[in-house]
């Protein structure tokens, strides 16, 4: 079982290496393209190609889906076409392979030349995927720098705590999901409305005056089960309060989905899957619980039924 502190440690990245240049522009879009690089998932179709154009040009005039970027293998000469882009994923390391997408500026799904907004003060972006997005050490303006220069996604927003200097990458921003109060956080994101006033900026919930955990928040509990005990998962000493503190906490840099709690020993259990990837176990003294944006009625008993 790992330590919290060990997991923290273990969503740094140290560096990026992959070579980013700019193509041939097509009907006010360009190519972007990454060597050795490939679209982690998507990847809709597989064809054989000569050489990258004309993997593009097989991108640009496909019919069944919509293309956006592709994967060109140099040795085996394989095309690889994908309705999705850095918007929707993120690149892996992958030796001859050149990653290719079609960037538009009127769809800004890349907004490293957007303004900066923010901060929202105690507000974190707590939905988040993607793994080893956290830099140690940092200032709001390295955390900027990093979030509009970062190649294996789009960035479009972090979460910061100047506390410890720690910086969060992210993917999604204030309209695709609400923010979330930690209070030693404070949260930014790219913002590509010509028109934004970065000083008087808010996040559309605060424009309409609706609660952020509304419809987010904390369920449970499920009375004697326990998430899954998997290897990665991390154990504290604390009460509930702290132990849904020090959920949150983590959740902002590190890929959470619930936590078990034990009243009488005090045990807190963080786990990266909840109910809906692994099934819970019946586990005699704990509790589970998961937080989740999907409305219910009943926030108490709502996890019951995917119980064994």
């Amino acid at each position: 079982m790992a330590s919290c502190t060990s997991l923290l440690a273990v969503g740094i990245i140290c560096g990026l290496l992959a070579q980013l240049h700019v193509s041939q522009v097509i009907d006010g879009c360009s190519w972007v393209n990454v060597t050795n690089q490939r679209l982690v998932n998507w990847n809709n179709e597989t064809v054989t190609t000569g050489n990258l154009e004309a993997c593009q040009s097989m991108c640009e005039h496909h019919k069944d889906f919509k293309c956006r970027s592709v994967d060109f293998n140099q040795v085996e000469r394989e095309c690889v076409l994908s309705e999705g882009d850095r918007a929707d994923s993120y690149l892996g390391d992958a030796d001859d392979w050149q990653y290719s997408e079609i960037q538009c500026q009127e769809e800004w799904r890349n907004r490293s030349s957007c303004t900066l907004v923010g901060p929202v003060q105690g507000k974190i972006m707590f939905d988040s995927t993607l793994r080893f997005n956290v830099r140690p050490d940092s200032t709001v303006e390295k955390c900027e720098a990093a979030c509009r220069q970062e190649q294996r996604f789009f960035c479009i927003a972090f979460n910061f705590r100047e506390s410890s200097g720690m910086c969060a990458l992210q993917e999604l921003d204030s309209h695709m999901r609400r923010l979330v109060e930690v209070p030693p956080f404070v949260y930014y994101e790219l913002n590509c409305d010509p028109d934004v006033d970065p000083t008087i900026w808010l996040p559309p919930a605060v424009h309409v005056g609706i609660s952020d955990d509304r419809l987010c928040s904390i369920r449970g509990p499920v009375i004697g089960y326990s998430g899954p005990v998997e290897q990665n998962t991390c154990a504290i000493e604390a009460t509930l309060t702290q132990c849904e503190k020090k959920f949150i906490e983590m959740s902002a840099v590190v890929e959470m989905k619930a936590f078990s709690y034990n009243p009488l020993t005090g045990t807190c259990r963080m786990h990266r899957e909840s109910r809906e990837n692994e099934p819970l176990v019946a586990t005699a003294g704990f509790n589970y619980y998961e937080y989740s944006c999907k409305f219910s009625e009943d926030l108490v008993n709502q996890c019951l039924h995917f119980a064994p």
